[in-house]
């Protein structure tokens, strides 16, 4: 009995134990299924192996032509992008169709260029994409790429005293911590461009440089001083930055002066502090010299109008308090020798899009829980934010506060600040002073003080369309000779300015000192190709790829080529492109080709058709 017990075995299942002779059946059904299931797949692939026999022939070809297709697009975006590098006259030949069924590697190619809205360009615009559509045997692939376009300009026009070009400009010490953030105005027009954030550092040790070590700057690039220590410049290759470089020159940071009109000889309209409330209406306040103004209530808007001489004094401080509205009409500056603070709501507007001012702040000044350059229905939200801002046309440029000097009786190391969620749209010039935003306030704009500090979830947003690029950081501008260097005299020219003279004359004497380099014409021989400088167009990434770093997603070392869905939409009129249309976006292949420009390409070019003729 022991040993038929031991003998027998136990399979144990989920409805409990059974004698291991019950089993056998279900396994020998289990086995008899994989055999049918193996039979049945080897069936299905023997039939698609026989039947794939049948056009083998149109699979290799589809294949070829695809393949074929893919070239040709690349061939024609490379033939575009050497016209735009020689002098042709490509807007007057219609952008829309700088080339229409151009033959080329085997296909047919049309390039089309737009501006980043997708809008016919008009030769002024920085950044262009281009759309190709390729056709091979009626395979057809769309490619689109950004063409970064250097515009034509002399030094006298380049050159810019504020240096916009730069989001942030700093003398002593630049600081971004506690949840700050640093970015490029999503709602800029230039935003889909992908343009960074550009940093000048006027220090030259690391140890003024904070930034913590979540700050997301990846969409920012660094640029020192040449004297900056070792320590500094590694930041640039850090990891930390998108790039950057140490300058060959120094550049000042220019502090404004008093224009003369404002620094004497305003007539006196008010010699006693004036106050507007609840029971005064609204009222326009003629040009002229005033005590301290106080605006307290929403019920009144004052209004400062250049049609009443557009220059403003006050010698005492400037308070705009809950919900009041300060409006500026026209062209107008205004100097105040005491503090400035927009408290509670309060704001200060422009009346219309030809509308600009200038303060020139001699002491402190604070927006605290308002807004400057933003409407007084967002500015008396308390939980204003960015996004109210959508659908707005203010350009930051055109509220600018100046930081003043001892030269013109400020008080160098004063404070601007914003802070308490409040927003600005302005730019803040004060190479003297401290400058900051704190406490969840936003700038749209830029910033240039002694030290420059974003903190406690304050954010900068840098307006991408100041950066005309032919700055200090365009090495291929009218600052540098074509070899790179700076123009003859430019550092020299640059080191020796007086500080004093302030803004206004800072482009004569640049101008006066620095020798521009004459280009020689190239006159092209019997059979070579045009005549082109490559640093009048190139190609640059697609803003995904500065997205994608933002997002913390890490990006392959090999970008030349990926499939991405580009949101440049060309009208449909353009080209019959329904079954690559998708919610207005195109889903194309990207290719970055940007140094693969060859002569022979430039010499298919010169045989274009369709109003451009030979490239001249």
């Amino acid at each position: 009995m022991m040993n038929k017990r031991a003998n027998r075995t136990m399979c144990f299942w989920s409805g409990g134990v059974a004698a291991a002779g019950a089993a056998r059946p279900a396994r020998r059904g289990v086995a008899l299924m994989l055999v049918v299931v193996a039979l049945g797949t080897a069936t299905v692939l023997t039939t698609a192996y026989l039947m794939s026999k049948d056009n083998s022939a149109e699979i290799g070809a589809n294949a070829q032509d695809t393949s074929a297709s893919a070239w040709a697009a690349r061939s024609g975006a490379d033939v575009a992008l050497a016209v735009l590098q020689t002098e042709a006259d490509w807007v007057d030949a219609d952008p829309e169709k700088l080339l229409e069924g151009y033959s080329i590697a085997g296909g047919t190619v049309t390039v089309a260029l737009t501006d980043l809205e997708g809008n016919p360009p008009d030769g002024t615009e920085t950044e262009l994409a281009m759309t190709v559509v390729s056709n091979v045997n009626g395979v057809r692939t769309v490619l689109q790429r950004l063409v970064a376009m250097r515009p034509d300009a002399t030094l006298d026009e380049a050159v810019d005293p504020e240096y916009e070009e730069f989001g942030v400009f700093a003398t002593q010490s630049m600081n971004f911590s506690m949840g700050s953030k640093l970015a490029p105005w999503p709602l800029s027009e230039a935003y889909k461009s992908g343009a960074p954030v550009k940093m000048m550092a006027g220090f030259t040790s690391s140890a003024d440089l904070t930034m913590d070590a979540d700050l997301n700057a990846m969409n920012s690039e660094l640029y020192l001083r040449p004297d900056s220590s070792a320590a500094l410049q590694t930041l640039i290759d850090s990891g930390k930055f998108a790039g950057g470089k140490a300058l060959a020159m120094s550049l000042p940071a220019v502090p404004a002066r008093l224009p003369a009109a404002l620094a004497s000889g305003l007539a006196v309209i008010q010699s006693e502090d004036l106050k507007i409330d609840t029971t005064d209406a609204s009222t326009t306040l003629v040009g002229g010299e005033y005590q301290r103004l106080d605006v307290l209530n929403d019920s009144v808007t004052v209004t400062l109008d250049d049609s009443t001489g557009g220059l403003y004094h006050f010698t005492g401080d400037v308070v705009l308090d809950t919900n009041a509205v300060l409006q500026v009409k026209g062209d107008v500056s205004v100097r105040i020798d005491g503090k400035f603070n927009i408290l509670n709501g309060s704001t200060v507007v422009l009346a219309d899009d030809t509308s600009r001012v200038r303060f020139y702040v001699q002491a402190n000044m604070c927006v605290k829980n308002a807004g400057i350059g933003v409407p007084p229905a967002v500015a008396a939200r308390t939980d204003r934010s960015p996004q109210d801002l959508e659908g707005l046309t203010n350009d930051p440029r055109r509220i600018k506060v100046y930081g003043m000097t001892a030269d013109d009786h400020g008080t160098p190391g004063s404070t601007i600040e914003l802070r308490d969620n409040s927003i600005g749209v302005l730019c803040i010039v004060a190479p003297v002073d401290i400058v900051s935003v704190t406490k969840g306030a936003t700038v749209v704009g830029r910033l240039t003080g002694k030290m420059v500090k974003v903190s406690e979830t304050g954010t900068l947003f840098y307006e991408p369309m100041m950066d005309d690029h032919r700055g200090f950081t365009a090495f291929t501008g009218p600052y540098y000779k074509s070899n790179g260097d700076p123009l003859d005299g430019l550092c020299a020219a640059l080191a020796s300015y007086d500080m004093t003279q302030g803004l206004d004359l800072f482009t004569a004497h640049i101008k006066a000192h620095s020798v521009v380099e004459i280009d020689a014409i190239p006159v092209p021989g019997p059979g070579d190709p045009t005549p082109r400088t490559e640093g009048k167009a190139k190609e640059k990434p697609w803003p995904f790829v500065a997205k994608a770093i933002e997002e913390g997603i890490t990006i392959p070392s090999d970008n030349s080529e990926r499939q991405e869905g580009l949101y440049v939409p060309l009208d449909p009129t353009i080209f019959d492109l329904d079954q690559f249309y998708n919610n207005g976006v195109i889903v194309a292949t990207y290719a970055h080709d940007a140094d693969n420009v060859v002569d022979e390409v430039v010499d298919a070019a010169d045989n274009l058709v369709g109003g451009l003729g030979k490239l001249k």
